[in-house]
């Protein structure tokens, strides 16, 4: 009997330790969309999506300095150096919904592209800190004027 309790001992010690190696692997992010919906008074409502290639592309849609959509690239060294954070911070463990406890909060969503599958997350500010800090990251970078190119107007079907 102790030999069989052995026996399964050293299979779930095996097993587990398997998981736990595959589950610590930093995923591969390679696009984030990140978009600030608006409240009921005047936050700025804008996406922000940040390709693997350095391309970054913002649509101001209300209450921002920019309205319609701008491109400009920051280089994919500086953009993989972005996605990483995302990647470290390991965001295809996050829930994809978190319980927004302030009505009148501005909304804060993400989607994502991890090892190939699309993932989003939405009511960021409620979930892990790390997600409002990122999101400060990308803004950083979110700011059309020198060096943007304005691609097109916003109309009412494009919003």
């Amino acid at each position: 009997m102790k030999k069989y309790i052995s026996v399964i001992a050293a299979i779930l010690v095996v097993a587990f330790s398997a998981c736990a190696k595959k589950a610590s692997k930093t995923p591969s992010v390679t696009y984030v969309k990140m978009e600030r919906t608006a409240c009921f008074g005047r936050c700025p409502a804008y996406m922000v999506e940040i390709y693997k290639n350095g391309l970054i592309r913002y649509t101001g849609r209300q209450f921002t300095e920019y309205t319609g959509v701008y491109e400009s690239n920051i280089g994919s060294k500086e953009a993989t150096k972005l996605l990483k954070k995302f990647a470290d911070n390991r965001v295809d463990t996050c829930r994809e919904v978190y319980d927004n406890i302030i009505p009148d909060a501005p909304g804060l969503y993400y989607g994502f592209k991890i090892n190939g599958k699309d993932k989003t997350i939405a009511n960021a500010p409620f979930g892990p800190k790390f997600l409002n800090m990122l999101a400060s990251e990308i803004d950083k970078h979110a700011k059309p004027g020198v060096g943007w190119k304005k691609i097109s107007d916003l109309t009412p079907n494009n919003q």
